[in-house]
């Protein structure tokens, strides 16, 4: 399946950054706020099998790689997220790591789920990937707000605002009264 075909909400956002893909004008680098649970980091995965996708600049959503990409085993894709309260030196080793390898499919995407806990020594050590992607390289980093992000890692990333979803788009997902749908804030 079509990962972004299911992103609810954020239409505008999806066809904004595809189109760019289609171009060949992608940015290498995003950084996606807004509140939790409207979305961001399944957008994000969306974005990544659309990149990996060997069919389609859009992700066709049937081949194997799109296939892995669903099922979060795709040898292209790293994903990190805090352990505990930060994420940890030790990670983002691995991501230098994992880019340090040769690739197999030409692209890598790499996201960093929370990326507002990446502690001082995590964020410094990746500080000059992010600033200078290798080839074929794409981060996408998901926090709240940009209040958290190291200033030099904000100054070089394309900031996505991904605003709460409207109680209908909520109501279409979850079985819900009208007044939860409102106490919600636009929020799964």
């Amino acid at each position: 399946t079509r990962i972004l075909d299911f992103v609810l909400g954020h239409s505008e956002i999806i066809q904004k950054i595809t189109d760019s893909f289609e171009s060949g004008r992608p940015g290498q680098t995003y950084l996606f706020v807004g509140p939790a649970g409207v979305g961001k980091k399944y957008a994000a995965t969306g974005f990544a099998q659309a990149l990996l996708c060997p069919q389609s600049p859009r992700g066709c959503g049937k081949c194997p790689s799109c296939f892995r990409i669903s099922s979060g085993h795709h040898e292209g894709l790293k994903v990190i997220a805090p352990q505990g309260v930060s994420i940890k030196m030790e990670q983002a080793k691995e991501v230098l790591e994992f880019l340090s390898l040769k690739s197999l499919t030409g692209h890598r995407v790499i996201i960093i789920d929370q990326a507002q806990t990446l502690n001082t020594q995590a964020a410094n050590s990746l500080l000059k990937t992010l600033e200078e992607p290798p080839e074929g390289t794409f981060f996408f980093l998901i926090a709240p707000s940009v209040a958290g992000i190291l200033p030099t890692i904000r100054s070089r990333s394309r900031i996505v605002q991904f605003k709460p979803l409207t109680q209908e788009i909520l109501a279409k997902k979850v079985k819900a009264p009208l007044w939860a749908l409102r106490a919600a804030g636009g929020s799964f």
